[in-house]
């Protein structure tokens, strides 16, 4: 089924592609967006819930439930007017790819006179499983890297350094690419959510409260 992706995806000078399997999407989440868009002046941020990482063995919850989450998170975080959700990896056969989404998007944002452009926006911690990513070095010719410590900069992301560092001796991954993906951390600083325009509306496990709410009516989680 062809999904079509939001026009503001294919029309905006700058734009980040945001995967993961949002299972639920969270505080963190929504910061990582917000400071990548802020540090490399991002237009418009997709986000693309995977059908089911290749990185991990199940996925307790429906695509479908967890792409309805996402855009309640979006909603209460007041990220609506700057995201989108994309639904185009849950109607693949699995597991998801973020390389044919990233030419899929390309393709289309070259159609429409918008070539180039494209930012992946990841946390740290997404990166930990890198060295076994389908096509890494296609996936980073079609977009820049934006890093970020969804628990704020220091002490994961020296870590991180050091990974990726091992990984390029290790052959694991280009040493070219490895400098790029270094040179791509973003500092947020310290992130403390109480701190944020989110405080209202945040829970001790860092969901909105329309997440939450949304959660405990389907019985999800327990």
């Amino acid at each position: 089924m062809d999904v079509p992706f939001d026009p503001r995806a294919l029309q905006a000078s700058r734009v980040g592609f945001f995967g993961g399997t949002f299972d639920p999407p969270h505080a963190g989440h929504l910061f990582v967006v917000r400071e990548a868009a802020r540090a490399h002046a991002l237009e418009h941020v997709v986000w693309t819930p995977a059908r089911r990482s290749p990185h991990k063995e199940s996925q307790a919850t429906p695509g479908a439930v967890r792409a309805e989450l996402v855009e309640l998170a979006l909603l209460d975080g007041e990220l609506s007017e700057l995201c989108s959700v994309w639904r185009g990896e849950l109607e693949r056969p699995e597991p998801s790819y973020t390389v044919d989404s990233l030419v899929e998007l390309a393709r289309l944002r070259e159609e429409a006179g918008r070539a180039g452009g494209l930012s992946l926006v990841l946390g740290a911690d997404q990166l930990q499983a890198i060295e076994r990513w389908h096509d890494v070095p296609r996936i980073f010719e079609l977009a820049e890297p934006v890093i970020l410590a969804r628990s704020g900069a220091g002490r994961e992301l020296e870590e991180l350094r050091r990974r990726l560092v091992a990984c390029a001796a290790a052959g694991e991954l280009d040493e070219a690419l490895t400098k790029r993906l270094i040179e791509a951390f973003v500092d947020p600083g310290r992130v403390d959510v109480a701190a944020t325009d989110l405080r209202e509306r945040i829970d001790g496990e860092g969901l909105t409260q329309s997440v939450r709410r949304r959660i405990d009516e389907l019985g999800l989680y327990r």
